[in-house]
């Protein structure tokens, strides 16, 4: 083989080698882009059709489990800062704004139906329910111990979330209940991939004590990035319970936010492209 061969031989391996880091850059794009995606989502909070809309029959048992979630939801916030306190751990920050988002979804549920506000005082630590004060004191010593003990804490918050807002939403029958209650559980099974993720990085797992075990598997084998095959496992617990289509995003957002998916990926696609034309 001559030098010119070579050379030309040379070429075409560079050139096979750019293609291959071209496609894995593509590929890593559109990963971080649905995660991006993934995030509009969680923070994306769309209930102003609920507090506009009708009202719906709301039982007693319904009535109380929307003022438990409500001081639940502060529950997990309050554990999340003060834990972020204490270890600086960056997704106890993160999780907790998520928490009052939720907290303030379930208000407007409050609101609407005129119900009464078991908040009495939003400061941390705070709780009108004894079991929710006993339970916050508890897990705040339990996370004091370690920042893994601390995951632990958090992935037993999310726990008993996901257990009480998938057995409120099998109960009920309130389109508005179910649109709040879904969103929040959305959230919880995301936090609860979050710290079982990071629980993993230590080398360590979490055992469910409110879940099953069957349910908490699937939980984790739903964390592909896909946010709404959470969503529709949800859905199946309420089947031919309730015949609602009440999405929690207009057509039209949807619409708007696959666009901007799309924007986005072209975005990054063009950045790689231009770095392996052009660039030596």
């Amino acid at each position: 083989m001559d030098a010119t061969e070579t050379k030309h031989v040379g070429k075409s391996a560079k050139f096979v080698w750019e293609v291959r880091i071209f496609i894995i850059g593509v590929r890593e794009t559109e990963r971080v882009c649905k995660l991006i995606m993934v995030i509009l989502q969680e923070k994306k909070t769309n209930l102003t059709k609920i507090e506009n809309s009708q009202l719906f029959p709301l039982s007693n048992e319904e009535k109380r489990n929307i003022e438990q979630m409500r001081e639940e939801e502060k529950l997990a916030r309050d554990v999340y800062i003060t834990i972020y306190k204490k270890w600086g751990e960056k997704t106890f920050d993160n999780i907790s704004k998520s928490e009052e988002r939720h907290k303030e979804a379930v208000e407007i549920l409050l609101s609407k139906y005129n119900l009464d506000d078991p908040i009495k005082d939003d400061s941390v630590g705070v709780f009108t329910s004894d079991s929710l004060q006993k339970l916050y004191n508890e897990l705040v010593a339990k996370g004091n111990i370690s920042l893994q003990e601390a995951l632990k804490v958090g992935a037993t918050i999310e726990d008993l979330d996901i257990y009480d807002l998938e057995r409120f939403i099998a109960n009920t029958k309130n389109p508005d209940v179910i649109e709040v209650y879904e969103k929040i559980n959305n959230g919880s099974m995301n936090h609860m991939r979050a710290f079982t993720q990071r629980l993993g990085q230590y080398g360590l797992s979490y055992q469910p004590q409110y879940i099953s075990n069957t349910r908490f598997t699937e939980i984790l084998s739903e964390g592909n990035g896909n946010h709404m095959r959470g969503r529709r496992s949800v859905e199946n617990l309420k089947r031919n319970r309730v015949n609602i289509n009440n999405s929690k995003f207009t057509k039209t957002q949807q619409v708007e936010q696959t666009s901007l998916f799309m924007k986005i990926l072209s975005f990054f696609k063009s950045l790689i492209y231009m770095k392996y034309i052009f660039l030596p």
